[in-house]
């Protein structure tokens, strides 16, 4: 069902191949945070091909001498494989090693909502699982999802930012109706050791910037609440946001 609703968001121009090996089977993962997952990496995918092109979603178990799970000393037959590549520009070579980043942007790959490869993999971290990209610049990019099979105890420790030990912690708020991006949004950012407070409303957000407004650094606004809309949700936390 996931993989057809992704048809949805990406254009004409572009063609959409399903591939699921006969051996692969159900995943142990968050229903919603998957699709999250699959649509960022979608997203990604569709701005990588202005022009048109082909994007491939793969579903397969992946083999005994797979490298990726080799080095988490973990086993095929725990895991499935969701792969998503497409044949467009890739990524610069100098822009690999922030992919994971929050507030990070470049023009070889799209952040999306919820902080795009940011959200995506704190989902993958936060059910042990692994995440490996490989892309060339001009050939493409290719972004695979190790997911479990069954529960999974520990934590993986690949591709882990130098900022999640180096880092100092930061206070964000989020102002957001949508309780769906707010927890993916808190997953990610919270693999980088910010401290995540939340809010539905502007009244709420307003409360929260009162009782903290020293140590909010940032805040992330939704301009469409239910009790504000446009700029003036913005104009309404202005004067309470001290240090953000």
């Amino acid at each position: 069902d996931i993989l057809n609703d992704i048809r949805n968001i990406i254009p004409e121009s572009i063609e959409v191949i399903l591939e699921q090996t006969k051996d692969s089977e159900q995943v142990y993962a968050d229903k919603k945070f998957l699709k999250h997952a699959l649509h960022v990496l979608c997203e990604n995918a569709v701005e990588a091909l202005p022009r048109g092109g082909k994007i491939v979603i793969t579903v397969q178990q992946p083999n005994a001498a797979d490298r990726i799970l080799n080095e988490n000393g973990a086993y095929g037959t725990d895991y499935i494989i969701l792969n998503v590549r497409d044949n467009g520009y890739g990524i610069q070579e100098s822009k690999k090693e922030t992919l994971f980043e929050p507030f990070k942007s470049n023009q070889q790959m799209s952040f999306g909502k919820g902080f795009g490869l940011a959200s995506v993999y704190g989902i993958v971290k936060s059910h042990n699982g692994f995440i490996s990209v490989e892309s060339e610049a001009g050939k493409g990019t290719s972004v695979s999802l190790y997911l479990p099979q069954k529960e999974v105890t520990g934590t993986s420790t690949i591709n882990d930012p130098e900022q999640e030990t180096e880092k100092e912690t930061k206070t964000i708020l989020i102002v957001d109706d949508d309780q769906g991006i707010v927890e993916v949004t808190k997953m990610a950012l919270s693999f980088y050791h910010f401290k995540v407070l939340s809010a539905s409303t502007v009244k709420e957000g307003v409360r929260i910037l009162k009782e903290n407004s020293d140590d909010i650094s940032l805040i992330i606004l939704d301009v469409h609440l239910p009790d504000c809309k446009g700029v003036e949700c913005a104009q309404a936390l202005y004067g309470f946001s001290a240090g953000a």
